[in-house]
């Protein structure tokens, strides 16, 4: 389970006060002790992840080292299924890029799907939505990956 960062930090800032560096190394902690889980399936020929949490700078490097051993390990056909993503800034949309440009070098597919609002309104505003293949769920995915 994800925390509720807003909730921890109107209780954070409540006992340390308004010391914006102590509450920011407090949400540091929080955010380094819960590392993401990412569930992997095999759907025909394509390998779906499943990440859950946050993709940001503290998760990013674990997921992109994950996502690029997969890649590198043989699998030509990669779907991430981002229903259980809570939050994805710059660093995340870095992984992704990196993966989407690997599989496109070798004549494979990437794409994503089942993005929650928020996860959807970055890649709004980040132009990733012209970049990345986006579907609305695993199955319609799925469908075109056959």
């Amino acid at each position: 389970m994800t925390p509720n960062y807003s909730i921890l930090g109107s209780l954070v800032k409540r006992l340390i006060g308004h010391d914006r560096a102590a509450f920011a190394c407090v949400r540091m902690v929080l955010q380094t002790a819960t590392p993401m889980d990412i569930t992997e399936t095999k759907c025909g020929g394509t390998l779906v992840m499943t990440p859950n949490g946050r993709l940001d700078a503290a998760s990013a490097q674990a997921f992109h080292e994950r996502l690029l051993r997969c890649i590198d390990g043989g699998e030509t056909s990669v779907l991430l299924d981002l229903v259980r993503l809570d939050y994805i800034n710059s660093t995340g949309l870095r992984s992704l890029l990196t993966a989407a440009k690997r599989l496109q070098a070798c004549d494979g597919r990437f794409a994503v799907c089942a993005l929650t609002d928020n996860v959807r309104e970055v890649f709004q505003v980040s132009g990733f939505d012209t970049i990345i293949e986006i579907h609305p769920d695993r199955a319609a995915a799925l469908q075109r990956f056959a």
